[in-house]
């Protein structure tokens, strides 16, 4: 699991601004206050780690909504000179960090040792190629740093600035010698970040050489012929970075306009990432999941202890027939029609096309809608309620999960999103401005601190909630985190603007 994020450099993010993670997790602040800062850089860092992309403007989970502009237009200032810094916190279960070899087999006995692991990535602009390259590649694991992977602008080579070899998840005896005699460099890779899907090569110079290696130049790969200590160092320094890049390809990233579909809308068939991003793809995803989650996003819609929409879904299949058809005419003709005809219109009917349709159900009139008649705010939430019920492995990134709802709605929100945390594997992520959907969870965390029993279903810890507030000072964007106690009171004080409106009206 993402446990933190750090940011220096991005976008108006100047000094490095970290950011807990929790199971339920909640960005506030004012509009152009960063929110949506660090919803991009997981969009970027995605970019980097599965495509190589260090110069994104438009993201593959983005869709429409995301437009970052590219390195000289999201680098802090639109200073080419200053280096772009991401890092990322998790932690990891035993046994996760995926092999490099086959069979699945390392001399080395770390694979249940590793359970923290931290991945930091800093990108430079090169004016000689004009284009960002990724000039620095380190990973920490159980608190600890491990190796760090260094480029210059203009060189031909990686380098391995830094190994621990005394690190306490090695053994003396499974370190590789050469992993101690430096100068070390890293050959078929143009950037400091590893190939993620084979085992990093470490070079040394050959005899004559005393620097880093130019274009041309010869090496000779260091002693290890059968790679079982080039797979394991992999293992650990390039690792943590594959189980990033697997967690944000998995991640559900939901804009903060969502379209409805049009009237008599044709369901796609592939999984399309962009369609997420303005909500179509729930509507996709209702026609083909399993009846068991059907019904339960139908249940969080309609029920009057959840959401309250006034609608449930119901799934249905039509048939498409030709009104000019002899069959049909005569079917819906006056004169009546012998065993032959009713055989025929049998045949017909069951060779015509099947198409699935979905309806909200107006819970009260029974009256069956399609998506644009409904109000737009069960537009908005449908969503949201797929996002969060439908998928439950990839991290779930929502902005403004309230828009155009009632605000018995974002309250229940809170409980939508309690309820999630519970399944899904990653944080949840909410840019959000609602007070009411705040004071739902930090109800809850009171009420589960106290043994409510109404609240068995709903129950919150203080430490499953991590609630940041973000800003402008000084220029730059600044991310201050406000600690709940266990009583659902908040320990550090409101940043001023911090819904200081509803006080000052009140009182």
């Amino acid at each position: 699991m993402i446990t933190a994020i750090e940011i220096e450099n991005f976008k108006g993010i100047g000094e490095r601004q970290r950011i807990e993670l929790k199971p339920i997790t909640l960005l506030f602040g004012p509009n152009s206050g960063g929110k949506s800062t660090i919803i991009d850089a997981l969009h970027y860092l995605r970019e980097i780690l599965e495509h190589r992309n260090l110069d994104a403007d438009r993201t593959i989970s983005g869709g429409e909504s995301v437009d970052l502009g590219g390195f000289a237009n999201f680098v802090h200032g639109r200073k080419l000179n200053t280096p772009l810094r991401i890092s990322v916190d998790m932690d990891i279960k035993a046994g996760r960090l995926l092999t490099y070899l086959d069979p699945d087999e390392t001399p080395f006995g770390f694979e249940d040792c590793v359970t923290q692991a931290r991945v930091s990535i800093e990108v430079r602009w090169s004016h000689v190629n004009r284009h960002p390259f990724v000039s620095m590649y380190s990973v920490d694991i159980n608190g600890e740093p491990l190796a760090t992977i260094g480029r210059q602008a203009g060189r031909a080579s990686c380098e391995l600035t830094h190994f621990a070899a005394r690190h306490p998840i090695l053994k003396e005896p499974q370190i590789p010698e050469f992993m101690t005699q430096g100068p070390v460099f890293v050959s078929g890779q143009w950037d400091a970040l590893p190939r993620l899907e084979q085992p990093i090569c470490f070079v040394q110079p050959s005899a004559d050489e005393k620097s880093p290696a130019e274009e041309g130049e010869s090496f000779t790969q260091m002693g290890d012929p059968d790679g079982f200590a080039h797979a394991g160092i992999t293992r650990l320094i390039a690792g943590p970075a594959r189980l990033l890049r697997d967690a944000l390809r998995e991640m559900q990233y939901l804009g903060p306009l969502r379209k409805a579909p049009p009237r008599h809308y044709v369901p796609l068939r592939h999984h399309d990432p962009a369609r997420r991003a303005n909500g179509l793809a729930a509507w996709d995803e209702l026609h083909y999941v399993v009846p068991e989650v059907f019904a339960e996003v139908s249940d969080w819609l309609s029920r009057p202890d959840r959401l309250a929409t006034g609608y449930y879904l119901r799934r249905f299949q039509t048939i498409e027939l030709d009104t000019a058809d002899q069959s049909i005419v005569a079917l819906l003709g006056e004169h009546a029609y012998d065993e032959a005809d009713l055989e025929d219109m049998r045949i017909r009917v069951s060779s015509s096309p099947r198409r699935l349709r979905l309806a909200l159900v107006d819970a009260h009139t029974g009256v069956k809608l399609d998506p644009p008649d409904v109000g737009e705010g069960v537009a908005q939430i449908l969503p949201v309620v797929v996002a969060l019920l439908v998928d439950v492995t990839g991290l779930v990134v929502i902005e403004q999960p309230e828009l155009h709802v009632h605000p018995a709605i974002q309250v229940a929100l809170g409980d939508l999103l309690i309820y999630a945390a519970g399944w899904h594997t990653e944080p949840l992520i909410i840019e959000t401005h609602s007070e009411h959907l705040l004071l739902r969870l930090l109800r809850r965390i009171r009420q589960t601190t106290e043994g409510d029993h109404e609240v068995d279903d709903f129950a919150l810890k203080s430490e499953g909630l991590s609630v940041t507030y973000m800003d402008q000072h000084d220029g730059a964007i600044r991310a201050t985190p406000l600690r709940v106690d266990e009583t659902g009171e908040f320990v550090d004080r409101w940043p001023k603007g911090f819904f200081e409106e509803r006080a000052g009206e009140l009182f």
